[in-house]
């Protein structure tokens, strides 16, 4: 159903298992546990091997680190971006607001280029993350994998943010201080880490984020989104806000 149909259809020479062809096969002693019992990559059985990334691959990060001053936001009447829980399309709202407003759910959000060492840094307002103290910041942000960050406090945004340029890369919850990371260094988006130690680093920072007052499901998939200006309705990147239903960025003080 997933293979050889699929390529039969498409007229792929692939999907086949059978003498003479060459096939990438995972054998699995139970399906519902999915343990591993053998593994072949083009019909040979491998010898894994650690591999050793290069030096340029964990020197990714070029972003300037943040300062208070400069995540500083508009008042008034502005734009907001609303996220869904398990959702990747984002809502925009007009609200009338005088900074971040936890009681409504109003936190602030923001984006550090980190490609080229820019500076530049697009900042917002964001609804539906219901943290009550603290920030969550990230270098997992499709599809230009800045940095991605959303929080309560300055302090705890800058806290956050920066630590993820000290570690080249990766998923750092602070609440004036770091509480639990998940350093990310190949390319700013991977661990060179075992997958269960990964794992339980994970499950540190959702754990933290939840005390921190957040209840979606999957805060870390959620906040790797809202920079995706290519996904409705109201995205931020480094730019500032687009719109991506009108194809642009906007201010964020509405009209």
């Amino acid at each position: 159903m997933l293979t050889l149909n699929p390529a039969e259809y498409f007229g792929i020479n692939a999907g086949l298992i059978a003498p003479s062809r060459l096939a990438d096969i995972v054998l699995l002693k139970n399906l519902r546990k999915f343990e591993v019992r053998d593994v072949f990559v083009g019909g040979r059985r491998p010898e894994f091997k650690r591999f050793n990334h290069p030096e340029w691959a964990k020197k990714t990060v070029k972003a300037r680190k943040i300062t208070p001053e400069s995540i500083q936001l508009k008042t008034g009447r502005v734009r907001v971006i609303e996220v869904y829980d398990g959702e990747i399309v984002t809502g925009e709202a007009i609200e009338e607001v005088q900074g971040v407003d936890v009681e409504r759910d109003i936190l602030k959000a923001v984006v550090v280029e980190r490609h080229i060492r820019s500076g530049r840094v697009g900042k917002a307002y964001v609804r539906g993350f219901g943290l009550k103290r603290g920030a969550i910041a990230q270098s997992i942000a499709h599809d230009a994998h800045n940095i991605v960050c959303v929080g309560v406090d300055d302090g705890s945004i800058c806290a956050a943010v920066n630590r993820v340029i000290e570690l080249q890369g990766g998923i750092v919850v602070a609440d004036a201080e770091v509480r639990a990371e998940l350093p990310l260094p190949i390319a700013g988006i991977m661990s060179d880490e075992r997958a269960e130690r990964v794992l339980e680093r994970l499950s540190e920072i959702e754990e933290e984020v939840r005390k921190l007052g957040c209840r979606l499901k999957s805060p870390v998939i959620t906040l790797s989104f809202i920079a995706l200006p290519v996904i409705p309705k109201l995205k931020l990147t480094d730019l500032g806000l687009v719109d991506v239903e009108a194809f642009r960025v906007v201010d964020l003080q509405a009209d």
